[in-house]
């Protein structure tokens, strides 16, 4: 069961790669190189922006669940330190 889920995992990533390559050259031909580089100049900005509001909370809060630690007080947690990120996201733009 895990090995046909791995091998599902490593054949969804192995395709996408071709397929993003693909989507770029299209692009880049439909949008040409200023417009190009303004749609990758904001998607660079968006995956920071991303980095700073996560922070890998997520997989914090399930591994604290999984631990078995309080529910409540894990789902406060979480909740107030993604809202402090948040705004401090906001406030960076």
């Amino acid at each position: 069961m895990l090995a046909r889920r791995l091998i599902l995992l490593f054949t969804g990533s192995a395709l996408k790669a071709p397929v993003h390559l693909i989507l770029l050259i299209v692009s880049a031909r439909l949008l040409g190189p200023e417009r190009l580089g303004i749609v990758v100049y904001i998607q660079a900005v968006i995956a920071m922006l991303t980095l700073v509001s996560d922070l890998s909370l997520g997989h914090t809060h399930v591994k604290r669940i999984s631990e078995g630690k309080d529910l409540g007080a894990c789902l406060r947690t979480y909740g107030f330190l993604k809202a402090i990120l948040a705004l401090l996201t906001v406030g960076l733009i």
